[in-house]
C-alpha cells in the first residue's frame, strides 16, 4: 500500500460535505466513506496536472459560509490577519485552514463560475432558489461539487446554450459547444492560463459537478469526477486507511482542509510540491493530514488529525511548538503513528 504525505499552503490550498460517519472502519475494505463528501476525494492526482490533492469543503447546513469570514471573528479579533502570514504566531492550526483555505475561496473565485446557475448554488439552505438547496461545497481537483437537493429540470431548463451529452447514475453530462453564441458574463482565462474551449457540468438531484474554467478538457473532468464518486477510481479512504482515519476523526466541521501526495517507497520522502511559509511549525512528514475548524461568534475550534510512518513521528516537544500552540485551550494525543490535536481559541484573548 503507497502512502501519502500531505502538502498544505497559505498559498494554494483548494474547498468541503455534510458528514456522515461509517458503520464500519474507514480504509479496511467498507465501502461505506468516512465522511460523506469523502466519496468525491481521489487517492492520486487527476490528469497530470498537479502533483497533490487537496482539497477544501464547506458544510452550509446553517447557510453559506460567505465571503465576509464571519465563522472567524474570534481569530480576526486576536489580530490573525487573513493577508499576513506573519501575523498567525508560526501556529499550523491556524495557518493551513486559515490561510490557505480563504486564499483560494476568494481569490480564484473567478475560477469557479457555474454558470448557468452560479448564483443560485450559491445561495444555500436559508435562501433557496429555484435550482435547489445547497448544504455543502466541495472544492477538488479543479472543479467544485455542489451538494443538496437540485431541481434538475430546472438546471436543464437554464443550460440552454448546453447539449445533454450522456447520462451517469443520477446524473446528466451537460457540455457547451465550443461554438455556442451566448452573452454569458462569466470569467475567462487570464493570459498564462490555457484556453478554454467548451464547458461542461453534471447534474444530479444529490449534486451539481462544475470544473474550474481553466480545465482545457472539462467534460473529462467531470467525467473523471464521477468515475471517483462511484468508486470506479480509487478513493483515498480506500487507498490509505490513515486517511480514512483522519477524515472519520475531524474532517467533519464547519471548514475541513486537506491534502496528501504519493509516497513510494520506505526511503521515498515524497516531494513537496506546496509550502508554508518557513515561519509555520511543521508537525513531520506525515501519510495523512486533516484539518477542521468550526466557530460561533465568541470561539474557534480547530482540529487536526495526522498519522505517520512507523519512526516518523515527530518528538512531543516539536509538535507542541508547531500546532495549536496560540489558543487558550489544547489537548494533544499521540501514539506511535498518530497525532491528534484539539484547539480553542476565545475572541480577543492571549493565548498560551
Amino acid at each position: 500500500m503507497r502512502r501519502r504525505q500531505f502538502v498544505a499552503t497559505t498559498v494554494t490550498l483548494p474547498v468541503v460535505g455534510a458528514a456522515g460517519c461509517p458503520d464500519g472502519s474507514p480504509g479496511e475494505g467498507t465501502d461505506d466513506p468516512p465522511r460523506a463528501y469523502a466519496r468525491w476525494l481521489p487517492a492520486s492526482p487527476l490528469g497530470g496536472s498537479a502533483d497533490a490533492v487537496t482539497y477544501v469543503h464547506e458544510d452550509w447546513s446553517d447557510g453559506p459560509l460567505g465571503a465576509d469570514l464571519e465563522a472567524f471573528t474570534a481569530w480576526e479579533s486576536r489580530g490573525y490577519e487573513l493577508s499576513n502570514p506573519e501575523t498567525y504566531d508560526g501556529d499550523r492550526l491556524i495557518a493551513v485552514p486559515f490561510g490557505g483555505f480563504f486564499r483560494l475561496l476568494f481569490g480564484v473565485t473567478d475560477r469557479y463560475g457555474a454558470y448557468p446557475f452560479y448564483t443560485d448554488l450559491r445561495s444555500g439552505p436559508d435562501d433557496a432558489a429555484a435550482v435547489g438547496e445547497t448544504t455543502a461545497v466541495l472544492r477538488v481537483a479543479a472543479a467544485t461539487v455542489y451538494r443538496g437537493s437540485y431541481d434538475t429540470d430546472e438546471l436543464a431548463g437554464r443550460a440552454n446554450n448546453f447539449e445533454a451529452v450522456d447520462t451517469r447514475g443520477e446524473f446528466t453530462l451537460y457540455e457547451r459547444p465550443a461554438g455556442a453564441d451566448d452573452d454569458r458574463d462569466t470569467p475567462t482565462p487570464g493570459p498564462d492560463e490555457p484556453e478554454v474551449g467548451a464547458l461542461a457540468f453534471a447534474a444530479g438531484e444529490s449534486a451539481v459537478v462544475v470544473p474550474e474554467v481553466t480545465v482545457e478538457d472539462p467534460l473529462g473532468r467531470v467525467e473523471a469526477l464521477l468515475d471517483i464518486r462511484y468508486g470506479e477510481t480509487e478513493r483515498i479512504w480506500e487507498a490509505d486507511e490513515d486517511a480514512g482515519w483522519a477524515l472519520a476523526t475531524v474532517g467533519g466541521r464547519r471548514v475541513s482542509v486537506g491534502g496528501w501526495t504519493d509516497r513510494g517507497g520506505e526511503d521515498d520522502p515524497g516531494e513537496r510540491p506546496y509550502q508554508v511559509p518557513e515561519t509555520v511549525g511543521d508537525v513531520g512528514p506525515t501519510t495523512a493530514e486533516i484539518y477542521a475548524v468550526g466557530s460561533d461568534d465568541s470561539t474557534v475550534t480547530g482540529r487536526l488529525a495526522a498519522a505517520y510512518r512507523e519512526g516518523e513521528r515527530p518528538a512531543s516537544d516539536e509538535i507542541a511548538s508547531a500546532a495549536g500552540h496560540t489558543a487558550d485551550e489544547r489537548d494533544v494525543e499521540t501514539t506511535e503513528r498518530r497525532l491528534e490535536v484539539t484547539a480553542t481559541w476565545q475572541a480577543g484573548t492571549a493565548g498560551e
